[in-house]
């Protein structure tokens, strides 16, 4: 077991390589470093002791202590929610949003698609936050007019909701939670 925790430890930092592919090229199993594994809880312990920080608990925090390390978690699993997002349609998901927008849907980015691509989000009004998804969807069927941008994080906000807040926050976009 150590010696796999030091193999795996020779590839740290790394530079967005996959955690299931380190996984594969380093033991032969891509699910090697999955959750409960002996040799993802020493490799976690490793990489937080490098990183001077807690010991991660719950799923985002596991996420972000792999983006820590260099490793890409999943990039499916985490999602969010949004609405009324007009972008430039420069990229796929800038077309994808602008798209969904024009015909009244909410729709799921994941984080693969937000780091893929980031969406410039046009206009310069506020950017409202809500955890229920309820309100997005209450926003889509009940409101008249321009749709305005909406951020659902589901009640907790995923590393996808993060970093999409990131990214409006960074587009100087003031961010409304309620």
């Amino acid at each position: 077991l150590m010696d796999r925790v030091l193999a795996v430890a020779a590839h740290l930092p790394a530079s967005g390589l996959l955690v299931k592919e380190l996984a594969a090229k380093v033991t032969g199993d891509a699910h090697a470093l999955d959750d409960g594994y002996p040799l993802t809880t020493l490799v976690m312990d490793l990489a937080r002791f490098f990183a001077e920080t807690e010991r991660p608990s719950g799923a985002r925090a596991r996420r972000d202590l792999w983006l820590a390390t260099g490793l890409i978690p999943d990039q499916l699993s985490a999602t969010v929610l949004v609405y009324g997002f007009i972008c430039e349609r420069f990229t796929l998901t800038g077309r994808m949003l602008t798209e969904m927008t024009l015909a009244r849907e909410p729709c799921r980015l994941t984080l693969r698609q937000l780091r893929r691509a980031i969406p410039d989000v046009m206009g310069s009004g506020s950017i409202r936050v809500c955890e229920n998804p309820a309100i997005v969807q209450a926003a889509a069927t009940r409101l008249q007019g321009p749709p305005r941008p909406l951020v659902c994080l589901d009640g907790r906000p995923s590393t996808a909701a993060n970093l999409l807040l990131a990214i409006l926050r960074d587009q100087g976009r003031s961010i409304l939670y309620h």
